[in-house]
């Protein structure tokens, strides 16, 4: 018989098999567990990112694109996406509430002084001068004046060139005849008023050729589309000179904001008609010297695109976060400047995409961005140096704030949702954005430059395309003068009938400056 005790190491070791094997089967069960538990989680964050994706699609087609306001009592038109939303307020802009009262209409604005004037006097007949109980007549003691605006639509008249011969009776051969003087369009009917005209019409108030063809025949003038669609491109030669000239002070300047949109180019060798190409956009604010905007087309929104603009440019140059500006900037003598804008963006599509929910880490980035802007708005008057003084003092603790939320954060959300996305985004930027406490003339964003795309955006759903390279070539070279002299405060057709007259007559580069917009305005040419 065993002994005892050997039986009983026995069971004990029969019981200790049991239990690891036991152990194997939950830890087995666990890993189990936990391998679905992350693949439900996978699938449940899969799903948040695609009903974001869905609200965001909606509220882009139905919604309000505001960035500013969102009326939380407006239901919202399917009632899927924002009816039960609890929109804090304090994450827009500051609102004032007005009891009811009946609102009084404003008071006009006087017409310009420089419109031309013509008088229509409403006088009394000679009789009724007469006061009929003290049959005397009656003198005059003032008068009320009240003027409209009076149109004519476009007066178009033409314009006879007479050159007379003269010859010598004597001389056979020997004439004589006043050279023509030199016209924009050697040959050609268009006169530099109708070439800015069609110009000003396309670029400016986004009219289609088609449009302003059919204007035309309205009056009985055949201008072919075809014809004028030439014109531009020769026109946008003319005014080569001035855009070269504007180049040069823009990259000579030492601020540069930059971004880059779509357009389609039909007939582009060797590419499909729907393939996207690039209307790039360069310009610098009032900050930094005369404004100036200028637009290059490219087929590619390639990093080499962005060393063709900019060559051996050295100063500070913002942008949003596209990759290229930052591959393109390292190693130059180039401070790369950040877009506050573009990264509140982010988060306002990810607190539109949550539901706008209170407490969300959404709502909170939106409160830090709140803050930043209303520091900024009250430097709006002052100098630069005030301006520096006033960002280090109040603008430094709420960036400091900022930073220790965000990496707080960041961490917590999955980064495929949109919030997960837009402190990404932030964080890589910050190094980029921190360079406002550096320099008052930086901006904390990118809109001066949004601002004048947008121009070319609402002519681009009207006109929808460039058939040719060469036409969105000549299309930016037009957008950049038209909007440079815009920024200068100066009338865009009265701008460029001057200078396409001038220009053809032009000698050197000196004759050329004489035109630029920022030194018309100095003339107070309008």
């Amino acid at each position: 018989m065993q002994d005892q005790s050997q039986i009983l190491q026995k069971e004990i070791a029969k019981l200790k098999n049991i239990i690891t094997m036991q152990d194997a089967e939950i830890q087995s069960k666990d890993a189990t567990i936990h391998s679905k538990d992350t693949i439900i989680n996978s699938k449940n964050n899969y799903i948040e990112q695609l009903e974001e994706e869905i609200r965001l699609q909606l509220l882009a087609r139905f919604g309000k694109s505001s960035e500013k306001y969102f009326n939380p009592n407006q239901p919202s038109l399917f009632n899927e996406i924002e009816s039960d939303a609890d929109i804090p307020e304090d994450c827009f802009e500051d609102t004032i509430t007005i009891d009811s009262h009946k609102k009084k209409r404003g008071k006009r604005k006087p017409l310009p002084s420089f419109l031309p004037r013509k008088e229509v006097l409403h006088d009394l007949n000679d009789t009724e001068k007469y006061c009929s109980i003290h049959n005397q007549e009656m003198k005059k003691i003032g008068e009320d004046r009240s003027e409209q605006l009076d149109i004519e639509p476009e007066k178009i008249k033409v314009i006879t060139h007479v050159r007379p011969k003269y010859s010598c009776s004597c001389c056979e051969g020997n004439i004589k005849q006043e050279p023509m003087p030199k016209q924009p369009i050697p040959g050609s009917m268009a006169s530099s008023s109708l070439l800015a005209f069609i110009a000003v019409s396309k670029f400016v108030d986004h009219l289609p050729l088609y449009r302003l063809e059919n204007k035309f025949s309205r009056i009985h003038v055949d201008l072919p589309r075809s014809t004028m669609a030439r014109w531009m491109i020769r026109l946008s030669e003319i005014l080569t000179p001035l855009y070269n000239q504007l180049s040069d002070e823009l990259l000579d300047g030492g601020f540069i904001q930059m971004d880059e949109t779509t357009i389609q180019v039909l007939k582009e060798e060797g590419r499909e008609a729907h393939t996207k190409s690039y209307m790039w956009v360069r310009g610098r604010t009032e900050v930094h010297g005369p404004p100036i905007i200028l637009f290059d087309y490219f087929p590619s929104r390639a990093g080499a695109v962005i060393k063709n603009l900019l060559g051996n440019y050295s100063g500070i140059l913002q942008t949003d976060g596209y990759k290229p500006y930052e591959t393109f900037a390292n190693g130059r003598m180039i401070t790369h400047v950040g877009c506050f804008a573009h990264a509140r963006r982010k988060f306002w599509q990810a607190f539109k995409a949550s539901k706008a929910k209170k407490g969300t880490y959404a709502e909170q980035g939106l409160k830090w961005f709140k803050q930043l802007y209303n520091i900024e708005a009250e430097t709006k008057l002052m100098s630069l140096d005030e301006k520096l003084k006033h960002r280090k003092l109040k603008m430094a603790p709420v960036l400091e704030g900022m930073k220790k939320w965000l990496d707080d954060s960041i961490g917590q959300v999955p980064t495929t949702l949109k919030t997960g996305e837009a402190m990404r985004y932030l964080n890589d930027q910050w190094p980029r954005l921190e360079h406002v406490l550096e320099d008052a003339s930086i901006p904390l964003d990118t809109n001066y430059i949004e601002g004048r795309i947008r121009p070319f955006t609402i002519g681009r759903k009207n006109w929808m395309f460039s058939d040719t390279p060469k036409g969105a070539h000549a299309s930016a070279m037009i957008f950049s003068i038209v909007e440079t002299a815009k920024a200068n405060d100066l009338e865009p057709f009265a701008y460029l009938k001057e200078v396409i007259a001038k220009l053809p007559l032009c000698n050197s580069l000196d004759e050329v400056s004489e035109l630029l917009p920022h030194n018309m305005a100095k003339k107070s040419f309008h």
